[in-house]
């Protein structure tokens, strides 16, 4: 009797004993998951570097917001303008108008390999001159008017230009363009006192015999500083 009545305390049912295997199962996993699963500390470097990141968010969003006003451009706020002479300014004087460094030395080199600047204008044919930059400068370029200059690319390398008004020049002043003669002097000095004078430099191209290669290298030393009057 006693036996059996041990059996009845120790006997399980199906679900009885399914019950107590789940549980056992929850236990062991209980017991061995913190040895699976092994959780790194931060690293102390890490951890100094997160909270100074923190601590500056802090303190930028704390701080009131900046009125400072910064220069656009240093090199033009420090620029300064004066009359000047491409074909003579120093480097440290190009480097005083305002220009970069790169800009100025392109200048020096483009003098150097023998460039000549003849009027206001081939400032901007200058590689990697702004067109704003040209445009600044123009108004403060100085050229003399009456320096011999020699004009490169023509046969005549011992003639020198020389600017002329082309209603008082003498056929000895037109002599010293390169293609221009004897001849050809006096047919010029001829034509204008034919018309009475000339009215605007391009019509001095309409003297029999000259080049239009001829006229436009000595245009740009051709002036015109007054008009006959029409009676």
């Amino acid at each position: 009797m006693k036996t059996q009545a041990w059996k009845e305390y120790l006997y399980f049912s199906r679900k009885e004993r399914a019950a107590v295997l789940i549980l056992l199962l929850i236990t062991i996993t209980c017991c061995l998951l913190p040895r699976w699963v092994k959780t790194s500390p931060v690293p102390p470097r890490l951890a100094t570097v997160i909270l100074q990141q923190s601590s500056d968010s802090l303190h930028l969003m704390a701080a009131p917001p900046s009125t400072e006003v910064r220069p656009v451009n240093s090199t033009v706020a420090k620029a300064s303008l004066f009359a000047f002479n491409p074909n003579t300014l120093p480097l440290e004087g190009w480097l005083q108008l305002g220009l970069s460094p790169k800009v100025a030395h392109t200048i020096i080199n483009y003098r150097n390999k023998g460039g000549h600047f003849y009027k206001p204008d081939d400032i901007r044919k200058i590689y990697g001159l702004p067109e704003a930059e040209a445009s600044r400068l123009l108004p403060y370029i100085q050229l003399p008017a009456n320096v011999p200059v020699a004009i490169p690319g023509t046969p005549y390398s011992s003639k020198h230009a020389v600017s002329i008004d082309i209603n008082t020049a003498t056929a000895e002043d037109w002599k010293r363009f390169p293609g221009i003669g004897e001849v050809l002097s006096k047919r010029i000095v001829a034509f204008r006192n034919s018309v009475g004078g000339f009215t605007s430099i391009d019509q001095v191209a309409q003297t029999y015999g000259i080049k239009d290669s001829v006229f436009l290298l000595m245009k740009p030393y051709l002036q015109l500083h007054s008009i006959p009057s029409k009676e």
